[in-house]
């Protein structure tokens, strides 16, 4: 069940229900109380939790001064020329 489990990127309990009783995968050995006892006995799987915490959501942009694009700036830029192997 494990391993299963690992193939499908270790879902929660409820996604995991939701793939067996779908229908959408088909020749599953495993039923919903099968899924529902591995649960209880192992809790959820860590490699999943780590994954779902550590989700980050992009904050909110600041408001951008569109005016500060408008304005032109001198630019300089000062290099070496350098020729190598010949």
């Amino acid at each position: 069940m494990g391993e299963f489990l690992q193939s499908m990127g270790y879902p929660t309990q409820n996604e995991a229900l939701g793939i067996v009783q779908s229908g959408n995968v088909k020749n599953i050995p495993f039923t919903a109380e099968d899924i529902n006892r591995f649960y209880e006995i192992y809790g959820p799987q860590v490699a999943g939790v780590r994954g779902r915490t550590m989700k980050k959501k992009a904050k909110k942009m600041a408001e951008l001064d569109r005016g500060a694009k408008m304005q032109v700036k001198v630019q300089e830029m000062s290099v070496d020329v350098m020729h190598t192997a010949g």
